[in-house]
């Protein structure tokens, strides 16, 4: 064998939080609370399981210069994980001023300007030097750099490009792409998403070079424990409220992943006709509450964050007034409640809390949403 094997990711995220989950279950928060770590220990798991050489982090370990100490003291545990099988850890992407707190790590710390060369030695390990602009590389070597526009001087070449999304061209169905003359530029993006705007999965590549065939592969794998994705669904004309409820649990039973949670923002679009006898309320925030009931916390299907409808969507008024007036009547309640306790001190309202200005609005946004 001739094959010298890496991990690449950007960024590790350590002690930043997963945001937008405050009114999920407990279960889902503590799972939140955790997913940055343990998305870096899967990390770590897939290095020693695919027998890489090397791990390298090509952007920062944490979003926030105070997070620094606490991420290197957590990390220097899975560091020396890495250690026990032979695999070291590369670091780049640092300031200067880092460096001090790095070096506890007992990684290869590469500044800017500086590149990895690799090569394996007769017993199958790898041989690791730091070069620097400037610097030619040794011939049939595994050049990575981190950042670089530039290819250089090696005859085969990897590099890092840190980026807050994996490279598209990763995100194919097999997840694999092939060097163009043994030159492989790739960006692996982070360990873990942090809210619902970065959707997709989230990992690492997993980088093979063939020194003998001069061949350069990289694959992503995922090391996310919560994923956000956003799914269309589509409506046929006539869809009435019980019937897009079970379309949507039907989604979210699709889309779930054994191997982490799935967090969906769901966008309905179709023409809905509301039945007079049909309870089923067309709101997004009854939708909502009702779908994550049905999954049974979220355990039997992907968690639902958010539901919103299309510009293009239509309810048909003909034979769903009922259902508009119990949705309208219901937000004026609420708005009489909320104005009587904040300006009553105590007295009871008889009818609507007219001249306030807001109850058009209130009304106005009823129809918004229904419609």
């Amino acid at each position: 064998m001739s094959v010298i094997r890496f991990l690449h990711t950007d960024s590790l995220r350590l002690g930043s939080p997963v945001v937008g989950l405050s009114e999920s279950p407990e279960w889902l928060r503590r799972t939140s609370a955790s997913a940055v770590r343990q998305a870096v220990t899967n990390l770590v798991d897939l290095a020693i399981a695919v027998r890489s050489h090397f791990v390298l982090i090509a952007g920062r370990l944490t979003e926030s210069a105070d997070d620094l100490e606490p991420a290197v003291t957590w990390l220097c545990s899975q560091v020396q994980r890495l250690a026990q099988h032979g695999i070291v850890t590369v670091v780049a992407g640092h300031d200067v001023q880092e460096h001090a707190a790095l070096s506890r790590l007992n990684a290869i710390l590469l500044s800017p300007g500086q590149w990895l060369s690799a090569n394996l030695r007769n017993d199958k390990t790898a041989e690791l030097l730091v070069g620097s602009s400037g610097q030619a590389s040794r011939g049939g070597d595994l050049r990575v750099d981190v950042g670089l526009a530039t290819r250089g001087s090696a005859s085969m070449v990897y590099s890092a490009m840190p980026g807050p999304v994996v490279s598209g061209a990763l995100q194919s169905e097999d997840g694999s792409v092939v060097a163009h003359q043994q030159y492989l530029r790739l960006t692996a993006g982070p360990v873990q998403a942090l809210d619902l705007s970065e959707r997709g999965p989230c990992g690492c590549v997993v980088v093979e070079a063939d020194v003998a065939q001069q061949k350069l592969v990289g694959r992503f794998c995922a090391t996310d424990v919560l994923r956000f994705v956003q799914e269309l669904v589509v409506c046929p004309a006539g869809t009435r409220p019980s019937e897009l409820l079970q379309k949507l649990m039907e989604h979210s039973r699709r889309i779930a992943s054994r191997r982490c949670v799935t967090l969906a923002e769901w966008i309905v679009d179709g023409a809905f006709l509301a039945d007079g006898h049909d309870e089923q309320s067309i709101l997004e925030a009854d939708l909502l509450r009702d779908l994550r009931q049905g999954l049974n916390a979220g355990h039997s299907g992907a968690w639902p964050c958010r539901i919103r409808f299309s510009e293009r969507s239509q309810l048909d008024m003909q034979a769903g007034q009922s259902l508009l007036l119990r949705s309208l009547a219901g937000v004026i309640h609420e708005r009489r409640q909320r104005t009587g306790s904040a300006g009553s001190g105590g007295y009871e309202f008889r009818g609507l809390p007219l001249g306030q200005g807001s109850e058009v609005a209130e009304a106005l946004s009823v129809l918004r949403r229904v419609a």
